[in-house]
């Protein structure tokens, strides 16, 4: 799921057809349970947030990555597919 969150937001700064993927991809795997996807939904606003903070500063905002306790990250490996 990390990894889908962090691919939706990097393709964000892409291509029409990487946003349109990634949007493809990300509503395909949330879209069958609504508290994956309120949460993948959250995840994705507070990643847009930092990208614009970053951006308003004049930093490079497609530098913000997902960082994320090592718990989530090994919870993130056991999801099938």
């Amino acid at each position: 799921m990390l990894c889908l969150l962090q691919e939706w937001h990097q393709a964000q700064g892409g291509s029409a057809e990487q946003r349109e993927h990634a949007e493809k991809v990300f509503l395909q795997e949330t879209s069958d349970d609504p508290l994956l996807h309120s949460y993948a939904t959250s995840v994705l606003r507070c990643l847009q947030n930092e990208a614009n903070q970053r951006a308003a500063r004049g930093e490079d905002p497609t530098l913000t990555t997902l960082r994320v306790q090592r718990s989530e990250v090994d919870m993130d490996r056991n999801e099938p597919g």
